[in-house]
């Protein structure tokens, strides 16, 4: 079976983005705090979510039509050509955007303008952080796993030594600088093997395109990508903020916590889900071999999920302690919830992921929409009964009723009802 061969090969990169990520999070819990963990986090959020418009919301579409044109110089010339394009606008407006209101958005996103210099250092390496991201997008489509690989081993030990060295320097802002600038370090890396190995030739990314007709496909994603943005980061930030004014930043940091404990172990499905399976999903065009697909998925990927959630859950004060400190030990509380929907989560992806390859883009919308309103619902109403652990039992529900609704979509799918999408 391709996944698990892939997934063996992706299996050292994931290993190692989850090693760096637990020394990372614990040098931010010893020298940040639960209170400082939530703005770090609050400002990685922001960042995600400028990014995705920055970039054109395209980067799902660009492993999808990579893929699918890998064989058609002129295709996949008009393809990056149309990204390029899409790209630069996009930047360009958001980076002179961000840097005139660059105090608003510090105060709205971290409550001070104090790090309004930060923001600035981030707009003005936008365009770097945007195609890194797009390159790494290409490389998926192409197929070149090993590439992939090198680069995500690269980054996540980058990541480790260039943010580690100025949170212990600089705390809470040195924080706030390294995740503002360190994936625009990395695109340099990205660009040169990309372009040394010939994988494509820079030209294809120069100049306009003999034909606009991926701008109308990529626009597709970007929609889906854009609710998704709203509905997944914009969420986060909306329930981090409500958490903090309902019961205060160091609760926000304790939440954030559980999250980044799902983030960590989840990387072990979620890496193979966006390498392998939604390229071949969308290579895919028959229901028999979409059927089989969706189900080697299920039997290769849920069961790890399922494993790994139970370890954690038994194994959880161990584990807080030794990537957090004692000041996050109420996690311990919260975390089981949350374990449960993760496992509910994955399973609902494993259908989700052919919306994305189908670009089903109407049903992708109008289910994300729902979801996040279900979270935000479950979120208002439950913890103020229950506390913290109420947002957590909220995600779980959440996910629960995500997943009825994907069996209940791709049913519909493979009856032929989504032709005209």
């Amino acid at each position: 079976m391709r996944m698990l061969k892939t997934g063996l090969l992706n299996f050292i990169s994931v290993l190692v983005k989850v090693i760096t990520g637990l020394f990372l999070n614990k040098i931010m819990a010893l020298y940040v705090g639960p209170a400082g963990y939530a703005l770090v986090s609050q400002f990685q959020n922001g960042i995600n979510f400028i990014t995705t418009f920055a970039s054109g919301a395209i980067n799902t579409g660009v492993t999808k039509y990579t893929a699918e044109y890998a064989n058609d110089k002129g295709k996949t010339s008009d393809l990056f050509k149309c990204i390029t394009l899409l790209a630069i606008t996009c930047c360009s407006f958001f980076s002179l955007t961000i840097i005139v209101f660059s105090e608003y958005f510090s105060l709205k996103l971290l409550g001070t303008i104090n790090y309004s210099g930060v923001i600035k250092w981030f707009a003005a390496t936008l365009f770097l952080f945007v195609a890194n991201s797009i390159l790494v997008s290409i490389i998926n489509g192409l197929k070149e796993f090993k590439l992939y690989v090198l680069i995500n081993i690269f980054g996540s030990l980058f990541s480790l030594l260039f943010s580690g060295i100025l949170i212990y320097f600089f705390n809470l802002k040195g924080a706030l600088i390294a995740f503002a600038t360190n994936q625009s370090i990395v695109f340099f890396m990205t660009f040169y093997l990309i372009i040394s190995k010939k994988m494509v030739s820079l030209k294809s990314f120069i100049g306009m395109p003999s034909d606009f007709y991926f701008i109308k496909k990529l626009i597709q994603y970007a929609l889906m990508a854009i609710v998704s943005a709203f509905c997944v980061i914009y969420m986060q930030i909306i329930i981090r903020t409500y958490i903090a004014n309902h019961f205060g930043w160091v609760q926000a940091g304790i939440w954030d916590g559980v999250w980044r404990i799902s983030s960590l172990y989840l990387m072990l499905v979620t890496v193979p889900l966006g390498v392998y399976y939604l390229p071949r999903l969308a290579e895919l065009h028959t229901k028999s071999l979409l059927l089989r697909e969706i189900k080697q998925g299920y039997l290769f990927l849920l069961p790890i999920i399922i494993i790994s959630a139970i370890i954690i859950y038994y194994l959880r004060y161990f584990i807080i302690e030794l990537l957090f400190s004692k000041s996050f030990v109420s996690m311990g509380d919260i975390i089981g919830w949350q374990l449960l929907g993760d496992i509910f989560k994955i399973g609902s992806w494993l259908l989700s992921y052919i919306m994305l390859s189908k670009a089903l883009t109407k049903t992708y919308i109008i289910t994300e929409i729902t979801t996040a309103l279900l979270f935000l619902g479950g979120v208002h109403y439950l913890s103020p009964l229950y506390g913290l652990k109420g947002v957590t039992l909220a995600y779980c529900i959440t996910y629960f009723c995500y997943w009825i609704m994907m069996i209940v979509v791709i049913i519909s799918y493979f009856k032929g009802n989504f032709r005209n999408e």
